[in-house]
């Protein structure tokens, strides 16, 4: 395993994440390739399937317009073979309701059940 390859995978996972929070579409867009496979069928209900890069950021900015994030991940394994890689890891997002006061710019306060939910 290259260390160089697993900082980069690393590196790809914080700005995929950060893109989410700061809601910077491109960004999130530039993370991605031209087609990925996405299964939120344990989260949304939806069937998993393959979705262009596009698809998947319009996807996600609609859905965001009313929340401010907060992702976090650690406990990152990366498995790289030849011409691939698979990344395990454990994550958790705290989710704020803009309309709820002091959320959009307090994420380190406590939040009644009602503004936040942790996935």
């Amino acid at each position: 395993m290259s260390y160089e390859n697993h900082d980069q995978i690393e590196k790809t996972l914080f700005h995929f994440m950060g893109a989410f929070d700061k809601q910077d579409w491109d960004a999130l867009s530039d993370c991605l390739c031209d087609e990925i496979f996405c299964d939120y069928s344990g989260f949304r209900g939806i069937s998993p399937g393959a979705l262009t890069k596009q698809q998947y950021v319009a996807e996600r900015s609609n859905t965001f317009t009313r929340l401010k994030t907060q992702h976090n991940i650690f406990n990152i394994i990366v498995d790289i073979q030849a011409d691939s890689a698979r990344v395990q890891c454990n994550y958790v997002i705290y989710r704020f309701l803009l309309e709820y006061k002091g959320a959009a710019d307090q994420l380190d306060r406590y939040y009644p059940d009602n503004a936040v939910s942790l996935i």
